[in-house]
């Protein structure tokens, strides 16, 4: 379980997350409109998957992480109230709370998580703020939203540890109603599916790859297989805080 301590968002976080099948974006990687049929036949995969598929190809083919996207004032607002729900968190349960930049997966080299963070030995945290009408729905449905489901299994095949605690947090409201936790066990079979969807996903990313070198023979090697390489860096696509975008860049600034 190799880890990398750096701080999430920053340009070396973004670095090591290119071309990877990340926790946060594995639900895309496995979904489909409609399942395999019975004699075989592929299911129709969701537009957000084949997206997914063309970003993952783009970093693998560059070596650059994709760092354009638009960032909502909700997502803002997440980003800044996640130290306060951490604090929040630590003092509930009489932890610390281990801040981690990325793991990768034990068995899939080209895939990983961004926990918020390992919780003593055997555990972790998913930390949300969402809106205020968002974090009550939470609360009233009393369960693990199912869209962040798959997240929190990744973040446990990646990481091999026991359970993950999910976390809704929102300081706007009485104290008693800020924090909604629920916890979550490994799930064996849950994260081989999960883990299964996403070495289809890698194997139609190689896959994109071959064609396009079967476009351009005159490349002498197979263009995939440098990123094959877990040590192999493009010294043409390393990224500093320069590079990174502007919305990066001012939230670096408001932070």
């Amino acid at each position: 379980m190799p880890v990398v301590r750096c701080e999430q968002g920053s340009a070396e976080w973004f670095q090591v997350r290119a071309g990877k099948v990340t926790a946060s974006e594995v639900a895309d990687a496995i979904s489909f409109l409609t399942r395999k049929s019975k004699n075989g036949e592929a299911g129709t995969e969701t537009a957000a998957r084949a997206k997914y598929k063309a970003q993952i190809v783009a970093e693998t083919l560059s070596g650059a992480p994709d760092m354009e996207g638009y960032v909502s004032q909700c997502m803002r607002d997440g980003t800044e109230n996640e130290p306060l729900a951490r604090a929040a968190y630590e003092e509930m349960y009489d932890v610390l709370v281990d801040k981690i930049g990325f793991v990768t997966h034990p068995a899939i080299e080209r895939a990983g998580a961004s926990p918020d963070g390992f919780v003593g030995d055997d555990g972790g945290v998913e930390i949300k703020c969402p809106k205020t009408a968002t974090h009550i729905a939470y609360m009233r449905a009393g369960n693990v939203p199912e869209e962040y489901e798959p997240q929190i299994m990744f973040n446990l095949a990646c990481s091999g540890r026991e359970w993950w605690d999910f976390v809704s947090f929102d300081g706007r409201l009485p104290r008693r109603h800020r924090m909604f936790v629920r916890r979550v066990f490994r799930d064996e079979a849950r994260i081989k599916e999960i883990e299964d969807g996403v070495t289809q996903f890698l194997s139609e990313v190689d896959g994109v790859i071959s064609e396009l070198d079967r476009l351009n023979p005159e490349v002498e090697e197979p263009i995939i297989a440098k990123f094959l390489d877990p040590n192999f860096v493009d010294p043409d696509q390393i990224i500093t805080d320069e590079d990174m975008p502007e919305w990066w860049r001012n939230m670096q600034e408001q932070g």
